[in-house]
């Protein structure tokens, strides 16, 4: 969730903007229950990923989320059973597989909901951070949406930390293959206890990182006064027309969802 260097029309657009639209896209998430509603907003999405040449950070996280969204619809199918049966893979009179063996079609348009949700919310928000320079939206959270600064700048520094330790992780494991250790095993238990050794040089990297955030912010006077900028993010014409459509299309969508034209 890096912030990406080029030059796109999503980039140039004002944080306040992306986050109204941020806003738009979360309430129609939430909004609707239709799969086909929910993979058609997740198909805007690509498309604005396309546009900001994040292409590759969209695979990455279709990669994740459609391993997630496996699982998760497999536990839907397999442990909620409402509705019409439609499918029975196991016969009902062997016991308890003969009822994890079926799927019916409430239980099913359930998990693909959900599915479709996870993927809206998994892309929308990558999409903001890899447009966006974290000053920038922590200027619009603390001066635009008055977000308390304390609030604001610890929000802000989960989310550039968690790219940070994803890339220590990768070079820990690298360390350790370096010295021939065996990370990868068929034996689930072996697997996990692999990894264990991996847990106290991350902690100490993490506390060590902590630190020296910590000295950081007291050497440029955190908490001595009022905060002051550099540079102010400008709200143009542009961003007016673009937060214009994002309120005007969730207003029509919850127009036609109360409506009965859209669920």
């Amino acid at each position: 969730m890096e912030y990406l260097a080029v030059d796109s029309p999503l980039h140039r657009l004002n944080p306040l903007t992306k986050l109204i639209g941020l806003a738009a896209i979360f309430g129609m998430g939430m909004l609707f229950s239709s799969p086909i509603i929910l993979a058609a907003l997740s198909g805007v999405l690509f498309i604005l990923f396309r546009a900001a040449k994040a292409t590759a950070v969209f695979k990455l996280y279709l990669r994740w989320l459609f391993w997630g969204g496996a699982l998760l619809l497999a536990l839907q199918i397999l442990f909620s059973h409402n509705g019409p049966e439609l499918l029975r893979l196991i016969p009902e009179d062997i016991p308890l597989f003969g009822w994890l063996g079926v799927i019916n079609r409430d239980s099913l348009a359930a998990g693909l909901t959900m599915v479709a949700r996870m993927a809206v919310f998994g892309f929308a928000l990558p999409l903001l951070l890899v447009t966006t320079q974290v000053r920038d939206l922590m200027v619009v959270l603390v001066d635009k949406l008055k977000f308390p600064y304390q609030y604001a700048l610890m929000f802000i520094t989960s989310l550039r930390f968690i790219p940070s330790l994803f890339a220590e992780i990768e070079n820990i494991l690298q360390a350790q293959r370096t010295r021939a250790f065996e990370l990868k095993t068929k034996n689930p238990v072996k697997q996990v206890k692999a990894y264990l050794p991996l847990i106290l040089p991350l902690v100490l990297i993490s506390l060590k990182k902590a630190q020296r955030l910590a000295v950081a912010m007291e050497t440029r006077g955190f908490g001595q006064g009022k905060r002051t900028y550099l540079n102010r993010p400008r709200f143009s014409g542009d961003d007016l027309a673009v937060s214009a459509g994002c309120c005007g299309g969730l207003l029509l969508m919850i127009i036609l969802r109360a409506s009965g034209v859209l669920s």
